[in-house]
């Protein structure tokens, strides 16, 4: 709730946001369908109530589609899987499907590296180097498992 009173989006006023939001009427075509001006419309879209819908409904869509992608990632997970353990499968299809289990684990290699400072360099830490392995280990065996038991 934003606190925004909608008491002035009366039946009429709804119906004319309605039409805008289904994006197939031009807003000429709205007034004209509403019996109303132009300019009326004009104003109606600049009022904070019919805003406040109007963001609302965008949100609710946005949450929707959002549910509905989460729902779907254990199968994605799955098809990227049956790709990467298909031994018929081209490599290159195969390797982007590593590719993408790697990403999705936190693995990615950078894309951006900053050259505008003084180039130092250092001896690898192994022991860090050794630890972060281990984390990186431990969380593909929660992956796999998380995988194995149906994604729940």
């Amino acid at each position: 709730m934003t606190g925004v009173d909608k008491s002035g989006l009366d039946p009429r006023r709804l119906l004319a946001l309605e039409d805008l939001f289904l994006g197939v009427l031009k807003d000429e075509e709205i007034a004209d369908k509403h019996n109303i001006s132009r300019a009326c419309l004009s104003k109606w879209k600049k009022d904070p109530a019919w805003i406040d819908e109007w963001n609302e409904r965008i949100a609710a869509i946005q949450s929707h589609a959002r549910q509905r992608l989460l729902s779907k990632t254990a199968n994605a997970v799955d098809v990227v899987e049956e790709v990467l353990n298909n031994p018929d499968a081209q490599d290159k299809d195969r390797l982007k499907a590593a590719e993408m289990l790697l990403k999705l684990a936190g693995m990615e290699p950078a894309t951006k590296v900053d050259v505008s400072g003084k180039l130092e360099t250092t001896t690898p830490d192994a022991v860090a180097l050794e630890a972060r392995l281990a984390e990186n280990a431990a969380r593909l065996a929660e992956l796999e498992a998380e995988l194995a038991g149906g994604g729940d």
